[in-house]
């Protein structure tokens, strides 16, 4: 719930009622459930290491050609939709596959994925 004051109200000069505002003691209580709530949500997904082990495999596998880049793909997509519960950072591992896998190649194991406040994602990856 949201408080208005009344002050702000007389600011205005016009207070419409309807079924989301209430006014209670010359306080203006704001009862809508999607007024201007914030999304919770995370910023970062840290790969753990057994989904880095797992992927290192299929970089591995492909690099001494016992699979397609086909199957290579399939396997990371499985790996990492196990992995990635938010779709947003799903989504963002999936179509950058080739830096995930260029980081996994070099044999780095603290990966995360990022997400700021305007939604732009990239991969944190600490130098080791």
């Amino acid at each position: 719930m949201y408080l208005l004051s009344h002050n702000l109200v007389d600011k205005i000069g016009v207070f419409i009622y309807n079924n989301s505002y209430i006014l209670v003691n010359n306080t203006i209580m704001i009862n809508a459930p999607d007024w201007n709530q914030p999304e919770e949500r995370a910023y970062f997904h840290q790969i753990s290491p057994d989904c880095i082990s797992k992927l290192a495999e299929v970089v591995t596998t492909l690099r001494n050609g016992k699979v397609d880049v086909e199957t290579a793909f399939r396997a990371y997509e499985q790996i990492l939709r196990y992995e990635i519960d938010d779709p947003a950072f799903l989504s963002f591992a999936i179509g950058n596959i080739n830096e995930l896998s260029s980081y996994i190649a070099k044999g780095k194991t603290n990966i995360r994925v990022h997400r700021n406040d305007v939604d732009e994602l990239w991969f944190d990856v600490d130098e080791e």
